[in-house]
């Protein structure tokens, strides 16, 4: 259990038990692993519902403001359990946050989602299109969340006050691990599944940590190896990912590329000797057919023309290369690029049939952080 009783051994019922030291490690380190599993789970449900339905600040606004509502909904609750199972609660709760964070990414479906965007594109409807999607993927995970750090304290034995800062700091410790961990590392080297399922492992780990003392112990330790074991045989490969983009048009296209990154997660479809589209967190967002080169170029061309002699020329934004091309064939002394995406950049190999691999224009000049 999370805090050990001298009830039981003192026969004393009239004072309340003192919390001994011996068990002060376990309760700190699971609610520092419920917070990282928290917070990276957070991180992933952004990036995931950015995807399926666009990187707008109120996606962001309506993930953060359900992620709120969540957590004053399971801390309310979490207050009202009898002492006696806020123990056991608190060992279920720490695998649930995993579980129902994963479930709510796999009922995600982007055909009812694209049927219910074309059905009502009214303001008002795609705002409760946004709310359909985003309640069952976030909310449930949320309550989870938020009823954790209640039952930790109602499990606290001894000064509550000393104990529920001490719980509280662990967990702002872990919210603060998991963000950064989850955006920087967990994102770029194994991808939003990997990612997940490894959080699903850590949500079970701490459940164990937290009941350490009960008969849960070694099936939550058990769990936190075979569950995500198990779903990493059962999900396709790429699950996850796919599911936030419009339903089978990407596969239609044909694949060439998937990188998931610090900034965003990009695929290219097409074909390597024909046209290919650039897609970043779900979006076409570039193309280098014919239709999008012609307006993409002109963007270059006009205003680089309406100058008697320009010597300098900076472009915002790389794309796939048409625009940076298209001014790099004018007699410039120095050419500039500016783009916030390494990943970008970096796929510009992909587009050479348009691009004509204008990144190594010796007039080309590239902020330090991209090279």
């Amino acid at each position: 259990m999370l805090f050990r009783s001298s009830r039981a051994r003192s026969g004393e019922t009239g004072r309340r038990p003192v919390r001994t030291g011996g068990a002060r490690g376990a309760p700190l380190a699971a609610m520092c692993v419920a917070g990282f599993v928290a917070m990276g789970l957070e991180v992933l449900q952004v990036r995931f519902l950015g995807s399926a339905l666009g990187p707008y600040r109120a996606v962001f606004g309506l993930v953060l403001a359900t992620s709120l509502g969540g957590w004053a909904l399971g801390a309310a609750a979490a207050g009202r359990v009898p002492n006696r199972i806020a123990g056991p609660l608190l060992a279920l709760a720490q695998p649930a946050v995993g579980l129902l964070a994963l479930a709510g990414f796999l009922l995600h479906d982007p055909e009812r989602l694209l049927r219910r965007q074309l059905a009502d594109p009214s303001w008002s409807g795609q705002l409760s299109t946004a709310l359909l999607t985003l309640l069952p993927a976030v909310l449930p995970a949320a309550i989870a969340m938020g009823a954790v750090l209640p039952l930790a304290a109602r499990r606290a034995l001894g000064p509550v006050g000393a104990n529920l800062g001490a719980l509280w700091s662990a967990q702002a410790l872990g919210n603060t691990l998991g963000a950064l961990v989850a955006g920087l590392v967990l994102l770029p080297a194994l991808g939003l599944q990997g990612s997940t399922l490894l959080l699903v492992a850590l949500s079970f780990f701490g459940g164990a940590i937290a009941d350490r003392a009960a008969r849960s112990f070694p099936l939550l330790l058990t769990g936190a190896i075979v569950v995500p074991l198990v779903l990493t045989q059962v999900l396709p490969a790429d699950r996850l990912l796919w599911a936030t983009f419009p339903a089978g048009r990407v596969r239609e296209e044909g694949v060439r590329a998937v990188v998931e990154g610090v900034e965003q997660t990009l695929v290219v479809t097409g074909d390597a000797e024909g046209a290919s589209r650039l897609w970043t967190n779900g979006h076409p967002m570039s193309s280098s057919s014919l239709h999008a080169q012609r307006y993409m170029r002109l963007m270059a061309h006009l205003p680089l023309l309406a100058q008697a002699a320009p010597k300098r020329a900076l472009v915002i934004c790389f794309g796939v290369g048409n625009t940076l091309h298209a001014a790099s064939l004018h007699p410039l002394d120095s050419l500039w690029i500016a783009d916030t995406s390494r990943e970008i950049l970096r796929a510009s190999s992909l587009f050479q049939n348009s691009n004509r691999d204008v990144l190594a224009d010796p007039r080309l000049q590239i902020g330090r952080a991209h090279v």
